[in-house]
């Protein structure tokens, strides 16, 4: 459903509710490790993926001029801000026979003077899959006995298969939950202390600040998915993309929008990555990179890429190997970026799988399979690293799989030299779902 905000005022709503810099409520920095959310001006954006690509890919470029963030590092990524769809908020409240002025409990991720609306737009989760201790109290205030008796299967271990389809199947939310169950009533003093709090989204990086010393740049896909059987999109990247489409006014664009004049500001925070980073300078140099990105996985890369472009020939690593995969053509995206690394010799092989191309296919581990001799020299090196980032934990599985073939032909002595890897931290792994 379209937002009746229009999305830049949604942004505006975003950046007002959590405040920015010294101005930033105390709940916001006190209900998770990040730094208080500042304001993220957009400067330009662009589609990434062909109009006739199965997937959409979004690009974004950020002035952080005016905040802290800009001394990010490869690896890092913008914790950025979102807010529930208002009209599931206000069906949700009518339901409930709420009303949307009425004041919320104040818990430690919604303050205090916040209406129930502001508490279910801004502070809580209404989309996930309800926890156990939700449907119980759901099923003590429902007066119909049918519902109680099915909310507490639900609940219990006799309803795990019917709690797998209707929250992970089916994906039904908050607001689809109390419509099944219409004699369910609960006040905004039981609810709330029940739901989640509204998590940021995280989006690593995609630039270097050697390249962008005031700007970052991320890049992400829109997720399509059914909710009780209707379309829908993935909260923070539906939003973004109904952003950058009202900006242009257009549902897809070729090239890049600039739109720097029109102060229009996300709002977010910098997280800092323990793990997912390029090795130290002092061993950059001598290192040998293998980096695994299928899809929007690769994004990252670029960043790593970009960063050792920019950096003397004596300090860039040995050598980068870099594997990605896509569906089509359409859908390869920083495809001038990569090959231009590979031609100016900061990317020592580019390895492109299309799993959609022909009648057999293709995947990043095909790829790596081929090169199986100069890929385990690499990795058996002592300054070699793997990095994998992508989307989906059968990625990964498929991709340690691989390695350990890679490895050795002996399964025992491929676990020794996997753990070894991991030992050392010469494997670096980012993975959503």
């Amino acid at each position: 459903t379209q937002s009746t905000w229009g999305f830049m005022k949604r942004a505006s709503a975003i950046r007002s509710f959590f405040g920015t810099g010294e101005e930033t409520p105390s709940f916001v920095s006190s209900s998770n490790a990040l730094p208080p959310p500042e304001p993220l001006k957009l400067c330009s954006f662009r589609w990434l993926t062909a109009p006739e690509a199965s997937k959409r890919v979004l690009h974004l470029r950020l002035d952080l001029s005016a905040c802290s963030v800009q001394n990010y590092q490869p690896g890092d990524a913008l914790a950025i801000r979102c807010v529930n769809d208002e009209s599931t908020v206000h069906e949700t409240i009518e339901r409930l026979n709420w009303s949307r002025d009425m004041p919320s409990a104040v818990l430690p991720h919604i303050p205090d003077g916040v209406t129930v609306e502001q508490a279910l737009l801004f502070c809580c989760d209404i989309l996930g899959a309800p926890s156990r201790k939700l449907l119980k109290i759901l099923a003590e205030s429902a007066t119909d006995a049918a519902d109680r008796t099915r909310i507490e299967t639900l609940a219990g271990r006799d309803g795990k298969e019917e709690y797998h389809r209707l929250f992970v199947v089916e994906r039904v939310n908050l607001l689809g939950l109390l419509q099944r169950f219409p004699s369910v009533h609960v006040s905004p003093s039981i609810l709330l202390p029940l739901l989640p709090p509204l998590l940021p989204r995280y989006y690593t990086v995609t630039s270097s600040p050697l390249l962008l010393p005031n700007g970052a740049e991320i890049a992400f896909s829109v997720p399509e998915f059914e909710v009780s059987g209707k379309p829908s999109r993935g909260l923070c990247t539906g939003f973004l993309e109904d952003l950058c489409s009202e900006l242009c006014n257009a549902n897809h664009c070729a090239g890049d929008m600039d739109v720097a004049d029109r102060a229009v500001f996300l709002t977010g925070s910098l997280k800092r990555s323990s793990v997912f980073e390029l090795p130290a300078p002092a061993l950059l140099s001598q290192s040998r990179l293998l980096l695994v990105g299928p899809g929007t996985g690769v994004a990252p890369f670029r960043a790593f890429l970009q960063h050792i472009s920019m950096l003397p020939t004596n300090e860039r690593p040995r050598d980068v190997w870099l594997f990605f995969g896509c569906r089509t053509e359409a859908e390869f995206i920083y495809r001038s970026d990569f090959e231009e690394f590979e031609s100016n010799q900061v990317l020592t092989r580019l390895f492109v799988a299309f799993s959609r191309n022909a009648d057999d296919k293709v995947y990043v581990t095909h790829k790596m399979a081929e090169v199986a001799e100069p890929l385990r020299s690499l990795l058996l090196d002592p300054s070699g690293y793997l990095y994998v980032c992508g989307d989906g934990a059968s990625m990964v599985k498929d991709v340690r799989a691989v390695v350990l073939s890679i490895l050795s032909e002996e399964p025992s002595t491929a676990q020794l030299l996997w753990a070894d890897l991991m030992s050392q931290s010469r494997y670096r792994c980012e993975v959503w779902s």
